[in-house]
């Protein structure tokens, strides 16, 4: 089960995997134990994700290995959106979006793949087999079944591109470039892809035979920074080799490489030849802002109107004008306007309206999945993010960071930890009171570069103001008219019914969802 951040109030994933769930008392563990057993206190795994957090995705992965009272216990939950736990306490499903795998018949497709049968007979014999496996009172009760086919050889071929994607990332961030020609991915196609299990064998097979290859000439130093390594297969075409050129620059374009495909270069060499770059050789050539940030001041004119931060916005800038101690922390509970203090700062940059410091600065706001993403080994996700911050210290001045949930990064890893604390860059961080507490307060040096911007919970008459500063925006995109005492209403009854939420997001929501009914 994959749950967020508790004092983040966003949309999540639950995954159940249904193998967990074979035996008849395992339905306990999904909406809690009887009084009196052992668990009783804990509620159901089930019941309490979506109690908590009922606009989620729940996945039954696999559940053809359930026992059949689970699927008694779904029949009420498809049929009434609702589920009540061993305490008595109902859980709200009519937000939910609700998702099942399962892999009965694949043998079937597999059939159709090899030309045994048609496709169509394929998937035919697929639904008779879910048929004969689950019960007519729970197909009756989903909205739709798909069968998913085998992958095409196009499709495979894309899969190993961006496996092979993936190494050339992790080559780049240690400055070395790589090419691979169009007959090296068809080997690698070739040599990993096994129709029973699927292109997952294909990341283990680059890792068992291409990574470790290039690890290996690492560690020899047959490969530096500025490096280009061609990857091709030999003259038999039963393995691969390996060319390095360790002239500076990008692939260039000869006889010998006109069917080299480059993934992710900056520009192409020849418009009739298929080349697609696959990496970089120099980090001076990687924009670490661009790659891992947004610019807020560019699309500032796309943003929502901020309404009622005035004092939060002139504090920012404030700070942001000092000398020393000129980064910021907006501190506040999930949904009460943080971010939208940064938007509203960008709003006035792009105006002009802020000290002749912040003018023509870029408000770059950092992506933490781009930075996390793909990061297979320890300290890489630190190296990115110390480049960034070595671009934002190169820029002098001119970019200010922003760095939503900051305690993430401050909780990451002390390495992380050590590069924010510095607080030697402008940088604005944003977090919830208690990740402040413990996170940011433990930390003296972070506590000592940073300065806390206490960003509170509009009351409700602020919060009719923004929803009316807001309204033209919600009336384009749904195509209605919103009278004025609907916002007013939607900000006192959002206040009064809806907890566990703040002002103004909660009443936001209430508008949003009222005009998509």
């Amino acid at each position: 089960m994959l749950h967020p951040d508790e004092e983040t109030n966003r949309a999540l994933i639950i995954r159940l995997d249904m193998s967990e769930y074979m035996e008849k008392y395992s339905v306990t563990r999904l909406i809690g134990a009887p009084p009196g057993y052992v668990g009783y206190n804990k509620g159901g795994q089930l019941t309490e994700a979506v109690r908590r957090r009922p606009y989620c995705v729940v996945l039954f992965d696999e559940v053809e290995k359930a026992h059949v009272d689970v699927f008694n216990t779904l029949l009420q939950v498809l049929e009434d959106g609702r589920l009540t736990d061993s305490h008595g306490r109902t859980s709200d499903f009519t937000n939910s979006v609700i998702i099942m795998t399962s892999n009965l018949g694949a043998d079937h497709l597999l059939s159709g793949l090899s030309g045994e049968v048609t496709m169509e007979v394929a998937r035919d014999q697929v639904m008779q087999a879910v048929k004969k496996h689950f019960r007519p009172e729970l197909l009756n009760r989903l909205d739709e079944t798909l069968v998913f086919d085998p992958l095409s050889q196009e499709q495979l071929r894309k899969a190993v591109q961006l496996q092979m994607k993936n190494v050339a990332f992790r080559l780049a961030d240690k400055g070395v470039a790589m090419a691979v020609t169009n007959a090296a991915l068809d080997y690698v196609l070739a040599a990993s892809y096994d129709p029973v299990y699927g292109a997952r064998p294909m990341r283990r097979w680059l890792e068992r035979n291409v990574v470790t290859k290039l690890s290996q000439m690492i560690l020899r130093d047959e490969i530096d920074d500025n490096s280009t390594v061609y990857i091709d297969v030999n003259a038999t075409k039963t393995d691969l080799v390996y060319r390095i050129d360790k002239k500076r620059g990008l692939v260039e374009e000869n006889e010998q490489n006109s069917d080299v495909v480059i993934l992710f270069g900056n520009k192409r060499r020849k418009p009739n030849e298929e080349l697609l770059v696959m990496g970089r050789s120099s980090r001076d050539e990687i924009c670490a802002l661009k790659t891992y940030g947004r610019d807020l001041v560019e699309q500032a004119s796309k943003l929502d109107t901020v309404i009622g931060r005035d004092v939060e916005i002139r504090r920012v800038v404030r700070i942001l004008s000092r000398r020393t101690r000129n980064s910021p922390v907006l501190v506040g509970e999930p949904g009460v306007g943080k971010t939208a203090v940064v938007q509203g700062l960008a709003q006035r940059i792009m105006k002009g309206d802020v000290p002749s410091n912040l003018t023509d600065v870029k408000l770059i706001a950092l992506d933490m999945c781009a930075l996390v993403a793909g990061s297979t080994y320890k300290g890489q996700f630190e190296e990115r993010l110390e480049s960034v911050l070595k671009e934002v210290e190169d820029a002098q001045g001119k970019v200010v960071l922003f760095i939503d949930e900051i305690h993430m990064f401050l909780g990451a890893s002390t390495d992380a930890a050590i590069l924010l604390s510095r607080g030697e860059l402008p940088c604005i961080g944003a977090t919830t009171l208690p990740k402040y507490r413990k996170y940011a307060e433990k930390d003296a040096t972070f506590e000592r570069r940073f300065q806390q911007v206490l960003v509170a919970e509009p009351s409700v008459p602020d919060t009719i103001n923004i929803l009316r500063g807001v309204k033209e925006k919600y009336e384009g995109h749904h195509g209605v008219r919103i009278q004025d005492r609907a916002l007013v209403v939607s900000a006192q009854l959002s206040a009064r019914y809806i907890a566990g939420r703040a002002l103004p997001d909660k009443a936001i929501d209430l508008v949003d969802e009222a005009c998509a009914t």
